[in-house]
């Protein structure tokens, strides 16, 4: 019958997108691999871009970031299900990541439960347009690859100096409660005493351990995010 046709043809559609979408958390797995074991040198790369930006690979590299990042997040650090990620989808899970970077994603309550199963759940039920009201997170998505809106910085409750202001507001990535990070340069690499970022210890080991030139590559649209909410702050707190 052509009712039965045309239902098969709509679960062949919703299956066929679900694969499509479900791709994201993969690509996530396979280029955080490569970047980690440095397979793109070993394959005659001289960078990790380069590799992503071959003809047989030709990936957006913000995109490719993009999904390294989700699946670090959401599989390695929180060990959310790969089936559950993927149903989701990486626009929603932006939205999610934002949400957890404003420190909605830290207390646990009575029940067990902590604000990220919340935010998955709410992920997992809602639009996206619903899902932004609802954590008033707004998410732009250019090329492929979906971008939170700069966070705001707290308000300091009183008068601070600059260095106890920048650390109040938490790490320049994520909103965790933030330690010294000299950057560009290390102290021992003869960094003037002052040129540090706020940074949370996970951050902090990142710069260490994959090298300045990585890290910001990795994080550059965050660093420059972060950079312009502190300047509007400290401005608007001036008029």
């Amino acid at each position: 019958m052509k009712t039965d046709e045309a239902f098969r043809n709509r679960q062949e559609i919703i299956r066929q997108k679900s694969d499509i979408a479900g791709s994201f958390l993969n690509l996530g797995k396979l280029f955080h691999e490569c970047h980690q074991n440095s397979y793109w040198k070993l394959l005659g790369h001289d960078s990790f871009e380069e590799f992503i930006a071959d003809p047989e690979i030709a990936f957006r590299r913000s995109t490719a970031y993009q999904y390294m990042a989700l699946y670090r997040l959401f599989v390695l650090e929180l060990g959310a299900g790969i089936d559950r990620l993927k149903a989701i989808g990486p626009h929603r899970l932006e939205i999610v990541k934002a949400a957890l970077s404003d420190g909605r994603g830290e207390a646990a309550r009575s029940d067990g439960r902590t604000n990220t199963d919340d935010l998955l759940e709410k992920a997992e039920h809602l639009s996206l347009s619903d899902l932004r009201e609802e954590t008033k997170i707004k998410v732009k998505v250019t090329g492929g690859a979906a971008t939170a809106s700069p966070r705001s910085l707290p308000t300091p409750p009183r008068p601070v100096g600059l260095d106890e202001y920048l650390l109040n507001g938490g790490c320049c990535l994520c909103g965790k409660p933030a330690e010294r990070s000299h950057y560009p340069r290390s102290r021992g690499a003869g960094a003037d005493e002052n040129h540090w970022l706020p940074m949370c210890r996970r951050h902090h080991r990142e710069l260490h351990d994959g090298g300045v030139g990585t890290f910001t590559k990795t994080h550059n649209g965050e660093l420059w995010a972060w950079a312009y909410a502190l300047i509007r702050k400290l401005w608007e707190e001036k008029r």
